[in-house]
């Protein structure tokens, strides 16, 4: 009977944990808290987001002007562009879908 419960709590929790991915994965790419960053690099100037939980690097690919400022602390949802070419080559590559600046 224990091996029965365990087998079945076990499946019920991770049905549970597909779907509430599924559910944050509702809208268009993802939310991260972070650090806009910048960095020459052969003549070009590279912009990089820094998330504030993990210090994972992601390469922005777009973002505006408001956006592409040194040390911007932002609230930001991106989507992986992982056919994106960049000069860079540095975290993963991303499109800005939106932002929040944070003070």
């Amino acid at each position: 009977i224990i091996r029965f419960l365990m087998k079945n709590i076990f499946k019920l929790l991770v049905t549970c944990s597909i779907l509430l991915s599924c559910f944050s994965c509702g809208e268009e790419g993802f939310e991260i808290v972070g650090r806009v960053k910048s960095f020459e690099h052969m003549g070009f100037k590279c912009w990089t987001l820094v998330d504030s939980e993990t210090n994972h690097y992601y390469e922005l690919v777009s973002g505006d002007e408001n956006l592409l400022v040194e040390n911007n602390k932002v609230t930001i949802r991106i989507e992986f562009d992982p056919n994106a070419k960049t000069i860079c080559n540095v975290g993963d590559k991303v499109r800005v879908i939106s932002y929040r600046l944070r003070h």
